[in-house]
């Protein structure tokens, strides 16, 4: 995890990529050079958060893929505001993206992520239920909120161990093919995961 101070700025020529962990800024994320806009940003894990965006111009670009979060503060980034940055094509995905709001520490920010596949379990969106839905659904287990979705499965705006069956359910599916019956050693890994998460941690 990183935090900056100041604002961060990726210059006209610049191209910066993130994929785990935390960027921030208390600041602005600054595109471009001076009066001239320009640079990308590519976010294919972890989460990069601002204050807001500034200097984004026409050449300008963020992509988004796999499990990777931006997030920019609601008050400067209004959820209307980032879904015409993504129309204009100024934030991209290989799939389709999705705009929520959700609260970190007390502050509402607008997060853009790769939308679901419509695939039950498949929690970073990229058409296959694997481990790493499994990470995610862990990460945010005991979540509540209208606006989480990241492992809510059955959409009851809580991250629970029914969500965890509906993954195991169909751990190893593929958003092309049938759900698939989870293999043997799938379903021992999941069952293990599921005592882990329900055991409550001593201090």
């Amino acid at each position: 995890a990183a935090e900056q101070a100041g604002a961060i700025r990726i210059r006209r020529d610049g191209a910066v990529r993130v994929s785990g962990g935390l960027l921030e800024t208390k600041d602005d994320l600054e595109f471009g050079n001076g009066t001239v806009p320009g640079g990308s940003l590519a976010i294919t894990g972890g989460v990069v958060r601002a204050l807001r965006i500034s200097d984004i111009g026409a050449t300008a670009a963020i992509t988004l893929a796999g499990s990777g979060l931006f997030q920019v503060t609601t008050a400067q980034e209004s959820v209307a505001a980032m879904q015409a940055r993504i129309t204009a094509g100024l934030i991209t995905s290989p799939g389709m993206l999705s705009v929520s709001v959700v609260n970190i520490g007390g502050v509402d920010f607008t997060q853009v992520a790769v939308a679901a596949s419509g695939l039950p379990g498949d929690a970073n969106g990229d058409g296959k239920v694997d481990l790493l839905d499994l990470d995610i659904l862990g990460a945010n287990f005991s979540a509540t909120g209208a606006t989480l979705s990241r492992g809510d499965f059955n959409s009851d705006t809580t991250v629970n161990l029914l969500d965890l069956d509906i993954l195991g359910a169909n751990f190893g599916a593929m958003a092309t093919t049938a759900l698939a019956v989870p293999e043997p050693a799938g379903l021992v890994l999941l069952a293990s995961m599921a005592a882990a998460i329900a055991t409550p941690r001593r201090t």
